[in-house]
């Protein structure tokens, strides 16, 4: 270690005890345990709640003392996933924080998280990808997409990326090393009939999967000691369908295979690149895409429940489904969150783009309209006005101390309260000042348990939905939505471009964010 970072070290840890006000933080002990952040949005609640955060506070943060440390910076494509920190690492003889990031030009490296030096520790290199002809993705070559998943215990990554075809491949990736374990092309089939619309390959009454018509935008999750994998559209073009695969994690064998729509068309699982929440059981939750809704075989706008093996257990469908479909206003812009609450049951908390936040009972979901099977319907609430259509709405959220953070395209980044009391939100919220453009806020929370939460989000300047925008890092009060910090109200703290759908990840003091093809990194000791 350098002497530069000792002194460093030494300021982080006496600006984490105490606030600008001097009072402590609340640390003990020391140093506090390195915390690993092995999937998206945190953890498999998917609720984007960091909350081992120790050495970061408001007061701290708001202190003048927070800004840009370092960007790794000129990376193979744009970072589209979020970044993962896999903690205590021996790589060549070294234990080491590692700092997990995937590209979209085919690479995945791994960065020591406390020395910032430009070097990987190790890269992975996979193939090129293919060329996103229409913009979505803004032109680039489309490799390594989604975020990956860390198994901790055996020291793995499972990451997919795709090939010019494309083919979509499975990678098992060691961490120490970076070496590929093994690999597996993603394929499979499902009883149906396919598109009406024609293009879907059949064969003896079994649905193909179609590579070269799905887009693997949400996040690996980990789970019942399978891999599961979502895909969803890319840009609409039919014949396309929601799939999900389980792998085997041991040796990537194939256990199971789920169509969301094998004889109609759409219900695409992408979450805005999130991955499938999961419950005590090992269940999984989704909100699908657009599509047709029958109760069978046609999933449209649904909030899901499936088994570990992929069957349908339940689901929620709003009733008006079809006037959705008409608008493009699918619910699959945002993930299901799972909160508990004090009487035990567990909510699913999500937005949409029709700008509703929809709040399903996981026990009992209540199929079409919400209050089938003796079920209480859900509770449904409007963040703000707005026109429904493809590109507007809710795309992901935050929840965390009983308060759930919700971004909306051209307006406001909105706090609602829950209360334990009455099992509802508060429909009026604490809302932002600021308005932000498409795609809104992305936020992350971070907090000491129930302490010093800090609410973060990274905006756009203006429209970032088909072209890349300027960024900015935020840091809100989460009562009262006051802002405490402004990456472009310091002098060179500026983020550079906004990678939409991908939220901070806070760890250690420190918030890592994806930033065009760099990575960012932001903490205490800027100035």
């Amino acid at each position: 270690m350098t002497r530069k970072h000792l002194y460093f070290g030494i300021f982080v840890l006496i600006l984490a005890w105490f606030g600008k006000d001097g009072q402590a933080s609340g640390i003990s002990g020391g140093v506090p345990a390195p915390v690993q952040l092995t999937t998206a949005n945190a953890n498999n609640n998917r609720d984007g709640w960091f909350s081992n955060e120790m050495i970061l506070n408001p007061s701290n943060v708001a202190g003048g003392h927070f800004g840009k440390l370092f960007t790794w910076s000129l990376l193979t494509g744009r970072v589209n996933a979020q970044v993962l920190i896999a903690p205590g690492i021996t790589t060549g003889g070294v234990q080491r924080d590692l700092l997990i990031v995937t590209t979209m030009g085919g690479s995945i490296y791994a960065f020591d998280a406390n020395n910032f030096s430009a070097n990987p520790v190790w890269t992975a290199t996979m193939p090129s990808g293919f060329a996103d002809s229409d913009g979505l993705l803004y032109n680039e070559v489309v490799a390594c997409l989604s975020t990956p998943v860390i198994d901790l215990p055996n020291s793995l990554l499972y990451a997919v990326c795709a090939t010019s075809t494309p083919v979509w491949t499975l990678y098992k990736i060691h961490l120490s090393t970076g070496v590929t374990v093994n690999s597996v092309a993603i394929s499979g089939q499902y009883p149906g009939t396919g598109d009406p619309m024609g293009g879907d390959t059949v064969i003896g009454g079994q649905l193909q999967f179609k590579p070269n018509s799905e887009l693997q935008r949400a996040a690996l999750t980990l789970a019942n000691g399978n891999v599961y994998i979502g895909f969803g559209s890319f840009a609409d073009a039919r014949p396309w369908h929601g799939w999900v695969f389980s792998y085997k994690q041991s040796d990537l064998s194939q256990q199971a295979v789920f169509c969301a729509s094998p004889s109609s068309y759409g219900s695409g699982f992408w979450g805005s690149g999130a991955g499938f929440s999961l419950d005590a059981s090992g269940n999984l939750y989704v909100f699908l895409g657009n599509g047709h809704y029958d109760g069978l075989t046609a999933w449209g706008f649904t909030i899901m429940k499936l088994s570990p093996g992929l069957l349908v257990l339940d689901w929620f469908t709003p009733s008006n489904w079809a006037t959705l479909e008409t608008n493009d206003s699918d619910l699959s812009s945002s993930r299901a969150m799972l909160m508990t609450t004090a009487n035990g049951s567990t909510l699913l908390v999500g937005g949409a783009k029709d700008f509703r936040v929809y709040v399903v009972d996981s026990a009992c979901m209540g199929h079409l309209q919400g209050s089938g099977s003796g079920c209480t319907a859900p509770q449904l609430f409007l963040t703000n006005a707005g026109t429904p259509g493809s590109h507007v709405g809710i795309y992901g959220g935050a929840f965390a101390a009983n308060t759930v953070f919700m971004p909306n395209t051209g307006g406001n980044l909105y706090a609602y309260a829950f209360s334990p009391s009455t099992g509802l939100f508060n429909t009026t919220p604490v809302a932002s000042s600021s308005t932000f453009a498409f795609p809104g806020a992305h936020p992350s929370y971070s907090s000491n348990g129930n302490f010093n939460g800090i609410l973060w989000a990274t905006t756009a300047a203006s429209s970032a939905e088909n072209s890349a925008q300027a960024g900015t890092l935020r840091a809100f009060n989460p009562v009262t939505m006051a802002e405490l910090y402004n990456s472009d109200a310091q002098g060179g703290d500026t983020l550079g471009q906004l990678n939409k759908f991908n939220p901070p990840t806070v760890w250690n003091g420190k918030v890592f964010v994806g930033s065009g093809s760099n990575v960012v990194v932001y903490g205490l000791g800027a100035r």
